[in-house]
């Protein structure tokens, strides 16, 4: 990776209850989208399983299509969700 010396990539939160938070993030590769669809549903059914809220949780995407595939995903665990501003059963 390049690197410019005295440029750091360290972000911090700006809300202080959050500037000790030591979680990294991690990066997962997949064979293709499908199995990252149903491993991100999966994720989310096991979040919500552990007593997170629903509306806690976000799903980002670079492109609208991945939007619409996570959905379809999500509809075949019968989960409630937000695409694009709309409430969807």
């Amino acid at each position: 990776m390049n690197k410019i010396d005295g440029l750091e990539k360290k972000l911090i939160a700006s809300n202080p209850k959050l500037q000790d938070n030591s979680t990294t993030p991690s990066i997962v590769s997949y064979p293709n989208p499908q199995e990252e669809m149903m491993d991100i549903t999966e994720q989310i059914t096991q979040l919500i399983a552990n007593g997170v809220a629903p509306q806690e949780i976000a799903v980002l995407y670079k492109e609208n299509k991945y939007g619409e595939e996570i959905a379809h995903f999500l509809q075949q665990k019968t989960f409630q969700y937000l695409l694009r501003g709309l409430l969807i059963y």
